[in-house]
Order: structure tokens, then sequence, then C-alpha cells
């Protein structure tokens, strides 16, 4: 048998998505690859220069990390817009799809210091998954989170991938919400939220949420369903403040 390989997350560089697409996708991707994360880092942070932040208990979501140990964070897809920004340089672990969409969000991601796992839900979901486990597993401090109703819905409803990766990590997960007084919802299946300049934004950590070691079948369905609640919980009281 050969060395053990060291564990790392998964990368698909943009190179190789060039290399399978025709000439104009290709030229199309090549300028998205160069300018969107530029863009997006000048946008949000004239956003954030200009508006109001508060950030609700945000503290102990990155506690479990800070002390050595893991923590797991779970946002709605509506939300990465903004929350990928408000947590950036973190180095979180995290996924994105191995679509040519998914490379684009990588290169985003990477650029923001996130640390991007290539797979979903719907293709090489469990690979992915695996990956996620071994990095946290080994290696200190760490955070890990997931958009957990992408990468294509239905809105507001939770993959069972997080709760797995709490199961086996042994670490709670804590629900996030991030929401914005003026903004713009895209035209997507996820109704993505755009936060406008001159702004108020505010973040909300809710409580965590534990799923025993011994859990296994209709006992992690349970989890995946209080976990939804408690997000969605998070929504209503994002609504209730600013409607």
């Amino acid at each position: 048998m050969g060395p053990s390989r060291k564990p790392r997350p998964h990368a698909d560089y943009p190179h190789r998505l060039l290399m399978k697409t025709s000439f104009r996708r290709r030229v199309f991707l090549r300028i998205v690859l160069w300018l969107g994360p530029w863009l997006y880092r000048a946008y949000m942070s004239l956003v954030f220069l200009t508006s109001r932040v508060e950030q609700e208990d945000l503290r102990q979501l990155f506690a479990g990390a800070e002390s050595g140990g893991i923590s797991l964070g779970a946002v709605w897809h509506q939300d990465v817009f903004v929350g990928g920004f408000l947590l950036r340089e973190r180095k979180i672990v995290t996924m994105a799809s191995q679509s040519s969409d998914g490379e684009i969000a990588a290169t985003f991601v990477r650029r923001l210091g996130y640390i991007p796992v290539r797979g979903s839900s719907s293709r090489r979901g469990k690979e992915a998954l695996g990956e996620m486990l071994e990095y946290v597993r080994t290696h200190r401090g760490v955070t890990a989170g997931l958009s957990v109703d992408g990468p294509r819905g239905p809105a507001h409803q939770s993959k069972m991938g997080i709760v797995v990766l709490a199961r086996e990590a042994g670490a709670p997960i804590f629900p996030l919400r991030v929401w914005a007084r003026r903004r713009v919802l895209v035209r997507s299946w996820d109704r993505t939220m755009i936060p406008l300049p001159f702004n108020h934004i505010v973040a909300w950590v809710g409580e965590p949420l534990v799923v025993p070691p011994e859990s296994d079948g209709e006992d992690l369905e349970a989890c995946r369903a209080e976990l939804d609640s408690r997000l969605n919980d998070l929504v209503r009281q994002s609504l209730e403040r600013f409607p």
C-alpha cells in the first residue's frame, strides 16, 4: 500500500471547465471569472461602507472553531450574495456545484477566502460531503458552511447533507440569516437578495441544533425538519424587522 493521500478539498480549476465548452462560452466564462469577483467585491464594499451592519450573536457561530474545534453554519440560498461577503476571510469550508455556474461560484468564494469543495446534492454530493467531513476532522479550528436548500431548491427546504455532517463531526448546526432593509430580489428559484447601498443590514444566528451521534432514519429526518423550522423562524424575524 502506498502513502495515504493528504486530505484536501476537491478543486476543479477554471481552465478545465473552459476546455470543455464552445469558443463563445469560453470567452464569456473568462470574462466572468476575471471581472466577476472584482466587481462583486467593489459593489459589496460600497454597500457595507455606506450601511449600518448589525451582527446579532454572530460570535457564537465561530466559537467552536476559535477554541480549536468545529463550527457548522446553515443558511438559505437566498442569503448567499450578502452572507458570502459578510463572512469573507474566515476560511470557511463550503460546497460549490459541479456545473459551469458552480465553477464561477467556486472562483468567487476562493477569492473571498473560502475553501470550496466541488459537489452538490444532485452531482457528486456524497463524495463532496465526505471530503468536507475529512477536512474538518483533520484540521483544527474549522468552520463549515452550507446553503442548505441549494443548488436548485426547493427554496427554504434543506437537504440532508448538513445534518449528516453534524452527526459525523459531532458539532451543532447554527442557523444563520442575513437580511437588508433596502434590497432587490432576483427573479430566480431562490429569490436571491441583493442589498442596496446606504442600507441597514442585520445578521441573525438562531439556536444551535444538536444532532445526536446515534441518529438515523426518522431521527435524522426530524433533525432536518427542525433545522428548517429554525431557519424559517429567522426568516419571519427578518421580515418583521424589515417588511
